[in-house]
């Protein structure tokens, strides 16, 4: 079975199943520089080569296991918006995610959390340790 998605300008942003978990999808934010993002999925064919792409030409690849999870980790990016990135399988399968941007990504859960304000965290150490 095919499917086939079609993206804002009636371009096509799956072919085949889809690649990746629905929490990655257009208009995302991935971790900036000096960490890596890690692109991942459990739909692959087992042995089967996996290629991630950013506009811009750069791509990195990855094998699926044998039960068909796979993960590609990019190299470090630069904070900026409006990547286009791509997963592609050597049987033909692709996924295409839009406005993808690179950034600062934090996560904030419970009730202790939510107490404090963006401008509390000003004086929040940061590097490695925290």
């Amino acid at each position: 079975m095919t499917l086939t998605l079609t993206c804002a300008g009636g371009v096509p942003c799956v072919k085949g199943p889809k690649l990746l978990p629905q929490f990655f999808d257009s208009n995302m934010v991935l971790q900036r520089a000096p960490q890596s993002a890690v692109i991942y999925g459990s739909t692959a064919q087992p042995g089967e080569t996996v290629t991630v792409s950013l506009s811009g030409g750069k791509s990195w690849h990855g094998t699926a296991a044998a039960n068909g999870s796979w993960a590609v980790t990019l190299d470090p990016q630069q904070a900026g918006a409006g990547k286009t990135l791509t997963v592609s399988t050597k049987s033909g399968n692709s996924q295409t995610l839009k406005n993808v941007a690179f950034g600062d990504v934090v996560l904030c859960s419970g009730q202790s959390n939510s107490a404090h304000t963006h401008s509390s965290l000003a004086h929040v150490p940061s590097g490695p340790s925290v």
